[in-house]
């Protein structure tokens, strides 16, 4: 009866027998199975690799790089693709990509650089998202340095000068990189404290954007102020055609040029300015200089602006050449070269006055005067070649010389301070004794300098007037005759061509003469002051405005001989002064002259575009701060006259020089409306000067004068230099430029 629970259990541990020696085999196989497999994967792995890679354990993340692995299917490993992003040899990024998956579009943070794409690796620019990632691959960042556009990272020197062609300073770099690096940014380390530019800052900031050329320029101190404009440009993506609008006050290097190739270029690196859609280019910028018109001295070294205020170069300005750089030249090295030496010794021993030209032209006269001994040599003749170098050579070389000598070492000397300076062959009491002398313009006057007789006989031949070395017997020859010489009356700066204004001759009766200006682009919709402006040396208006008569005296403001007609002209064009009416009228001198005044006034508000509302004297009256008169010389006679007879119509008012007083005409000019400026004016030579000086003390002091001053003109007499420049600062106040 107990067999079958026997039996039972027997089946059951035979069961439970086999299914563990079931399970024992199969391990055995599958532990086999993994041996033979990883003894497989040894056998083929690369030698020195560890069989745990990191591509059986997913995602990493080490040394700031990041790895992808896509996801695996089931039965097998998955292709796999290695995308890598690197500026230079620096991997930004790597990116492992499994079969099927795509690029994730990816943008890097680069300080300080500008990304422009992406290059692969032949170079070739590549849009690495625009096509599927079938193999191993590799992008390269295109960068330019992420500069600060449109800065001004080029600076003037104290006098104004760029300098473009010398090499850039190390000091220079350093400013250079303050105004072009983001706000924030840091500058690279390293910069050099002094001395030339030794490529260590630039090489570290920009080597990979320079030519090998401009790598060795340098190295050697051949790198430029214009080569980094240049390189900068490039790397800024500067166009010449862009808008800008240049800051206030900002003005261009007067070394500048416009006519050079890179104008536009070093406007753009040196001047500070804004993009302005509104705005102009470069090439039209017509920018300001800072620099007046005229002669200057850098040191030993003269230029010359022109009007538009950059140097003149390759120019002739009367008998002074300036080279190409700017800067005067005789032509002769030598004797460049001892001027030089001359000049520098000169100014250190009076500092004081080394950048005033007269007073150096005065040290230079003393010099040639003392510092050489006369040595007798054979005569010159006028119709002789240029002996001038020559002969100042010796004097230098020698320190001994003759007239010929002496007058051209001062030539020489005076043409390097600016001053048209000519030397004379002329006999001053036989003929046979061909004397020699200096001759040189100053303010339309020409004068004598003889500091050989000077020194012989011990009396004054500094600066004579011709009129007053008549007694020494000198006498100026015609100037055309003089050697290489252009007169300096004639003498021009580089300008545009002058927009001229209108007069109008109108005989209004029996001996009745008016003359009317009317300035360029007159227009009868617009309302202009006017100015009665005479003539009192002959009453002759033609003389003031006629288009075809000109002064002898050369003008200071204007570079030429002038009459009043032009220089108004120039004031207007320039700027400083608006545009006005101007009449003159025959017959100044008489003392009934006042009533011909006042029809002359009548006419012009009559038949031109005035303040007055009509002709009638009390129209006149209500617009009387539109109304001046003005004249030198016996016009002031004139004026008085019109002021004791004529209605109260000016309240401006210019006496210069001849002035009478009389009690009468000072008791009307006090009873007068209000004075808005009242102006005398005379030469420091002239006869009249202690008389308008006196003069002033009373006419000033009136009640009803509110603005007045007195103008002395030094160095010029009773002459129309002097009158020119008292119209000029009398314009300032009775028609001054207002704003556009």
């Amino acid at each position: 009866m107990s067999e079958t629970p026997n039996r039972g259990e027997k089946n059951k541990k035979n069961k439970a027998g086999l299914i563990f020696g079931t399970a024992a085999l199969a391990l055995l196989v599958l532990v086999l199975a993994v041996l033979i497999f990883g003894l497989i994967k040894l056998r083929d792995m690369p030698e020195g690799a560890s069989l745990f890679s990191s591509e059986s354990t997913g995602r990493q993340e080490s040394a700031g790089k990041r790895e992808s692995v896509g996801k695996q299917e089931s039965g097998g490993a998955a292709a796999s693709r290695s995308v890598r992003f690197r500026l230079g040899e620096e991997t930004l990024e790597l990116f492992q990509l499994g079969e099927g998956e795509e690029l994730p579009f990816w943008k890097p943070a680069l300080p300080g650089l500008r990304l422009l794409g992406w290059l692969d690796e032949r170079g070739e620019p590549v849009d690495p998202w625009a096509e599927p990632i079938d193999a191993d691959r590799v992008f390269t960042a295109d960068t330019l340095p992420g500069l600060t556009p449109h800065a001004a990272f080029l600076f003037t020197d104290a006098e104004g000068f760029l300098r473009p062609d010398e090499p850039l300073r190390a000091e220079e770099l350093g400013r250079a990189l303050e105004a072009l690096l983001p706000a924030g940014a840091s500058a690279p380390t390293g910069l050099p404290e002094s001395g030339g530019v030794d490529g260590g800052v630039l090489r570290a900031l920009l080597a990979d954007y320079m030519t090998e050329e401009e790598r060795d320029a340098v190295k050697s101190g051949g790198f430029s102020r214009r080569d980094f404009a240049r390189l900068i440009a490039g790397l800024c993506g500067w166009s010449p055609d862009e808008l800008l609008s240049p800051e206030t006050e900002a003005v261009a290097p007067a070394d500048l040029s416009p006519g050079d190739a890179d104008f536009a270029l070093l406007l753009e690196a040196s001047v500070p300015h804004h993009e302005d859609a509104s705005g102009t280019i470069w090439a039209e910028a017509a920018l300001p200089t800072g620099r007046e018109p005229g002669m200057f001295l850098m040191g030993t070294t003269l230029c010359c602006c022109g009007r538009d205020g950059y140097l003149l170069r390759d120019t002739d300005v009367g008998p002074l050449h300036f080279g190409p750089d700017g800067c005067f030249t005789s032509g002769d090295e030598e004797l460049d070269g001892y001027v030089t030496e001359c000049l520098g010794a000169l100014m250190e021993q009076y500092p004081e006055d080394a950048s005033d030209r007269f007073a150096m032209l005065r040290h230079c006269y003393d010099y040639v005067r003392d510092s050489f001994v006369y040595l007798g040599r054979g005569h010159q003749i006028e119709e002789g070649t240029d002996w001038s170098a020559e002969d100042a050579k010796i004097m230098f070389r020698t320190g001994k010389g003759n007239c010929y000598n002496y007058a051209a070492a001062f030539r020489a000397l005076a043409r390097r301070l600016g001053y048209p300076a000519n030397t004379v062959l002329r006999s001053l009491d036989t003929p046979d004794n061909i004397h020699a002398w200096t001759d040189i313009v100053i303010d339309g006057i020409p004068y004598v300098f003889d500091p050989q007789l000077e020194a012989h006989w011990n009396n004054d031949r500094w600066m004579l007037r011709y009129e007053d070395a008549k007694k020494y017997g000198y006498k100026r020859p015609d100037p055309a005759t003089f050697l290489g010489y252009e007169a300096y009356s004639e003498m021009k700066y580089e300008q545009p061509p002058r927009e001229q204004g209108k007069v109008l001759a109108e005989e209004a009766g029996p001996g009745e003469t008016y003359l009317v200006y009317l300035p360029y682009g007159y227009d009868p919709q617009k309302q202009y002051n006017v100015l009665i402006y005479l003539n009192g040396a002959d009453g002759d208006p033609y003389k003031m405005l006629g288009t075809d008569y000109r002064y002898s005296h050369g003008n200071t403001y204007f570079q030429t001989a002038v009459n009043t007609k032009y220089f108004i002209d120039y004031l207007i064009q320039e700027g400083y002064c608006d545009p006005l009416i101007v009449v003159s009228t025959n017959e100044t001198i008489a003392d009934w002259i006042g009533d011909r005044y006042l029809r002359l006034i009548q006419y012009t508000a009559e038949n031109f575009s005035t303040y007055a509302a009509s002709p009638e004297v009390e129209d006149l009256v209500a617009a009387r701060e539109h109304f001046a008169i003005a004249g030198p010389s016996n016009a002031s006679q004139s004026i008085c006259a019109a002021i004791q007879t004529m209605p109260d119509i000016f309240a401006y008012y210019g006496l210069f020089s001849g002035l009478y007083q009389q009690q009468e005409t000072l008791d009307a000019f006090s009873q007068k409306g209000e004075i808005k400026f009242l102006l005398m004016a005379a030469g420091d030579q002239d006869y009249q000067w202690p008389v308008m000086e006196a003069a002033y003390e009373v006419w000033s002091k009136l009640d009803n004068v509110d603005e007045s001053a007195l103008m002395i003109v030094e160095n010029a007499d009773h002459d129309w230099t002097a009158f020119d420049g008292a119209i000029r600062y009398f314009l300032f106040y009775f028609s001054p430029k207002t704003q556009d």
